[in-house]
């Protein structure tokens, strides 16, 4: 189950009837939610709102007003929250925003709800464009992703629409050279990308040191000249 954004409109930290402590959350102004409080270690390193919950006394009352991009089940105690991906999802979609420097990227921060929620009208497409000093890029809902996008009109860079058939020609199923016999790689298709997708292995055991993604190409990157005239070419027939 995938995670989506929900407004808290209130939170508070309540006991069971065993004395179990639970983080409860109010959604959308009509979904009940709670989560119990962690006790292990491991569990309370990793959860996003025990950390809150740590670093502001003992309370998560901080969390009101905020977006955030959580998993949510109903169970036969109710609904319950889990894998909490962003405390404060529009935060953390500017941050994205900012480190991007005006290339594209995805997320699975579902940014669309929330600009749908505060008067965003969609494009055509069902695009949305940004605001301000944003103006210039537009974000799309593609399955469970988000993909923000220059949206000035150029039909010499990679897009949405020639994405896949420029991957398909010129990188599916193509071998990398990556001169280390200790690195396979491969290409492959990210919803706002072309990356090589390495896995690099120690030299003697064979064990798996790393992994990781390269960027090739992204959307809004200048297609060379043989691209361009295979879209040309396609589009022909």
């Amino acid at each position: 189950m995938p995670r989506d954004v929900y407004k808290v409109t209130s939170a508070s930290i309540e006991k069971t009837g065993k004395g179990y402590e639970l983080f409860v959350l109010q959604l959308d102004g009509k979904i009940r939610a709670t989560q119990l409080i962690p006790t292990r270690r491991t569990d309370q390193a990793f959860d996003k709102v025990y950390q809150l919950y740590i670093s502001n006394g003992s309370q998560i009352t901080d969390l009101v007003g905020k977006y955030l991009s959580l998993r949510l089940e109903e169970t036969r105690y109710g609904f319950q929250f889990s894998s909490v991906g962003s405390c404060d999802a529009i935060a953390d979609f500017k941050l994205l925003l900012d480190r991007s420097c005006g290339k594209a990227f995805h997320t699975d921060l579902n940014i669309i709800k929330i600009l749908s929620r505060n008067g965003y009208q969609a494009n055509p497409d069902d695009s949305i464009t940004l605001r301000g000093d944003y103006s210039n890029l537009n974000v799309i809902r593609k399955n469970d992703t988000v993909i923000c996008y220059s949206n000035i009109v150029d039909y010499t860079v990679l897009t949405l629409e020639n994405m896949r058939a420029i991957y398909d020609r010129f990188y599916k199923d193509k071998k990398v050279e990556t001169l280390n016999p200790d690195r396979i790689s491969e290409y492959a298709l990210h919803p706002s990308r072309i990356v090589e997708s390495y896995q690099r292995y120690h030299e003697d055991n064979g064990k798996l040191l790393s992994r990781g993604d390269i960027s090739v190409l992204s959307l809004g990157d200048r297609l060379t000249q043989e691209q361009l005239e295979y879209l040309a070419y396609i589009h022909e027939y």
